[in-house]
């Protein structure tokens, strides 16, 4: 069963019925090109859109352990299928950006990864069609456990951002749990969200 996740959901991954044996896990992100011209629909263009997943890995104390991101796909226990420059031209299941995690790989001081979206050309979340965000079980085969598919361009909250802090991992005595948080930002820039999500 594929669970629909809502704002401020959390999932103990210990308890997701096919989950078990869970050892590692993908986060993936879809998204769609904005539409641009023409009148009802005809003889409009797709403008390419280049959102960037990344990981903020953080210790206990709220310090930065690592980032993961097109620019540094990899680190312990995680990794970062590479850039997508240009989202869907038509709406389809599939990610555009995966970011993979080991769980009992990650560094032993890592206590909450959180993924976030940043539109790296400046490009307004709310004139983007759609973005979802889909987590895996990888630890066999490949099994989606749980999506969260925001119509961001009917939510006004989005409009005039160009970040979003989506969801986080985070372990609390030696087991992790998927929280879905969903909600944008005002920081334009990667570095900037560093600040931001370790206190999420």
């Amino acid at each position: 069963m594929v669970l629909d996740l809502t704002k401020g959901m959390t999932l103990d991954l210990k308890k997701i019925e096919n989950a078990s044996g869970l050892t590692d896990v993908a986060v993936g992100v879809n998204w769609g090109q904005i539409k641009k011209g023409g009148l009802f629909g005809f003889g409009s263009a797709l403008e390419a859109v280049d959102l960037d997943l990344s990981a903020l890995l953080y210790d206990a104390n709220g310090s930065l352990v690592d980032k993961i991101y097109y620019g540094n796909k990899s680190g312990k226990g995680v990794k970062h299928s590479g850039d997508d420059l240009t989202g869907d031209s038509s709406q389809d299941d599939k990610d555009n950006e995966t970011i993979t995690v080991r769980l009992s790989d990650t560094a032993p001081n890592v206590t909450k990864i959180v993924f976030v979206l940043v539109s790296f050309k400046g490009q307004d979340f709310g004139d983007l069609p759609y973005a979802g965000m889909n987590l895996y079980n990888i630890s066999s085969g490949k099994v989606k456990l749980a999506n969260s598919n925001i119509d961001i361009s009917k939510d006004s909250k989005y409009k005039g951002k160009v970040s979003m802090v989506f969801a986080a991992l985070e372990k609390v005595n030696g087991s992790f749990s998927y929280r879905m948080i969903a909600e944008p930002t005002d920081k334009s820039t990667l570095g900037e969200l560093v600040s931001v999500c370790k206190n999420i």
